[in-house]
C-alpha cells in the first residue's frame, strides 16, 4: 500500500490480527487503524479519509490541535468480530453495546466499528472519530 496513488500519507502497513482473523494496522501521521477489513472500498480510502476529517474537525470552528498520540480505530470485517471486540475491551459493560446493529463506538479514544458498507462504514468512522478526537484532545 505505501507509495500507491492517494495513500502517500501512509507510514507503515504491519500485519495485525484479532484472535484468529487476520489483519493489518495502518499507521498515519495521526491514525493507526486496525482493521480485518477485505473490501478494498474501505481498507483502502480510510486512512485519507480519516486524515481528512480530522483536518476538518481542528479547523471548523477554531484552530484545534492535534491529538497525541495517534489515534487508535479499529474496523472489523463483520459485526461478530466487532462484538468480540467490545466484549474484549469493554468487559461486561460492553454488552449492552454489542447489541448495535449498525454503528460503532468509542471509548477512551478508541473508536471501534465494523463494516456495513463503504459509505456508511466511512460515514460512522467520520462521527466516531469526532468522538475520537474530542475525547484525547
Amino acid at each position: 500500500m505505501p507509495g500507491s496513488v492517494g495513500t502517500d500519507l501512509i507510514l507503515d502497513v504491519q500485519p495485525w490480527a484479532f484472535g484468529e482473523q487476520a489483519g493489518q494496522v495502518i499507521r498515519t501521521r495521526h491514525y493507526a487503524i486496525h482493521t480485518t477489513e477485505r473490501s478494498p472500498a474501505i481498507a483502502e480510502r480510510l486512512p485519507g479519509f480519516m486524515e481528512a476529517a480530522l483536518g476538518h474537525y481542528r479547523s471548523v470552528l477554531t484552530t484545534l490541535p492535534a491529538p497525541t498520540p495517534a489515534l487508535e480505530t479499529f474496523v472489523m470485517a463483520d459485526r461478530k468480530q466487532w462484538q468480540a471486540m467490545v466484549r474484549q475491551v469493554l468487559g461486561p459493560l460492553g454488552e449492552p453495546a454489542t447489541r448495535i446493529r449498525r454503528g460503532g463506538l468509542t471509548y477512551r479514544g478508541r473508536a471501534m466499528l465494523f463494516d456495513i458498507g463503504a459509505g456508511d462504514t466511512l460515514s460512522i468512522a467520520s462521527h466516531e472519530g469526532w468522538h475520537q478526537y474530542t475525547q484525547t484532545t
